[in-house]
């Protein structure tokens, strides 16, 4: 669970955390395609913890369904909250989720 503190809300924060990371990803991606880069590569797990800094690797046709929905997001197997978040695909590595009512 994610305190609640001064610094606005939880839902607020929660969503500047996964946009931040959503965005790292983002230019990962931009900069494997320029690099021609193949296999499995490192992306920034998207989860609701604000102090994650898991990582997991995808290979570029993984990641492009999950990024083509703006409301969904990549996070690590285990990373996903039951109760704010709805889970679209998983796998042993990686679950895609959204948030609940989405």
């Amino acid at each position: 669970m994610i305190p609640e503190t001064a610094g606005g809300s939880v839902q607020d924060r929660v969503a500047a955390n996964q946009t931040r990371f959503r965005r790292a990803n983002d230019e990962l991606r931009g900069r494997y395609v320029e690099l021609v880069a193949a296999g499995a590569l490192p992306f920034i797990c998207e989860c609701r913890d604000t102090r994650c800094t898991r990582v997991v690797s995808l290979t570029l046709d993984e990641y492009a369904p999950i990024r083509a929905c703006a409301g969904r997001f990549m996070v690590v197997s285990g990373h996903e909250t039951a109760d704010a978040e709805r889970v679209i695909r998983s796998t042993d590595r990686y679950a895609v989720v959204e948030p609940s009512g989405a």
